[in-house]
């Protein structure tokens, strides 16, 4: 991200956190719960250890449970499913709709509140962007 202090190791730092801390969360937690907890700490760690300048990066991390999903998004990556032979955007940027700004993220991990959507669909046959 632009204006960033270090965005590489805003994501780096983020990957490593989820994928190495989602496998150590209590089995008792629902994986949306596990996800919102994870990011919530590394935005605050973000926040805290940018050395007065914002550590940011965009996520979009999905979590694959039998047939179900959980995709925690911030920012502006996409997310695609291939169904029925039609790729279909299952995730929402978080840009500014106005001519000219859609290039300007609204949030951001180590920026702001976290975003999180949950498949309620058994089959995930009907997810849609949210």
């Amino acid at each position: 991200m632009s204006q960033c202090a270090d965005g590489g190791l805003a994501a780096r730092s983020s990957v490593q956190a989820l994928a190495l801390d989602y496998y150590a969360t209590p089995q008792t937690w629902a994986v949306a719960q596990a996800l919102e907890r994870l990011l919530v700490a590394q935005n605050r760690w973000l926040q805290a250890n940018g050395g007065g300048q914002p550590l940011l990066t965009t996520l979009s991390a999905l979590v694959l449970r039998g047939r179900r999903f959980t995709l925690a998004h911030v920012g502006d990556c996409r997310v695609y499913r291939w169904h029925r032979q039609q790729l279909q955007r299952i995730s929402q940027d978080h840009v500014w709709e106005q001519p000219g700004m859609q290039h300007v993220l609204k949030r951001a991990l180590g920026w702001t509140s976290i975003w999180c959507w949950t498949s309620s669909t058994a089959n995930c046959a009907r997810a849609k962007a949210s």
